[in-house]
């Protein structure tokens, strides 16, 4: 699976794409406590979301909060998942 943020990072993984997330939020908002605020949950829910890749929507949420425009999702013939959401 590849996937794309902003024709800018290529990522090989949704983990690589959950250490980008992780890495804006403490560029952006210092740490996870202020982030959370930001989106409505708690900072566990946050942490949970982050490190169990659960809640697609969540994430989309997450990267339009960060600013990351776009998001494409390419996978390989067996998985026949394509994604894209772009601003």
């Amino acid at each position: 699976m590849l996937i794309e943020i902003a024709k800018e990072n290529v990522f090989s993984s949704i983990e690589e794409l959950i250490t980008e997330i992780k890495y804006q939020i403490k560029y952006q908002y210092k740490n996870q406590n202020n982030f959370s605020k930001v989106v409505g949950c708690s900072r566990k829910t946050l942490n949970r979301l982050l490190n169990h890749n659960s809640g697609v929507y969540e994430i989309f949420k997450i990267c339009e909060i960060l600013n990351l425009k776009s998001i494409v999702f390419y996978t390989d013939k067996t998985n026949n998942l394509t994604t894209n959401i772009r601003k």
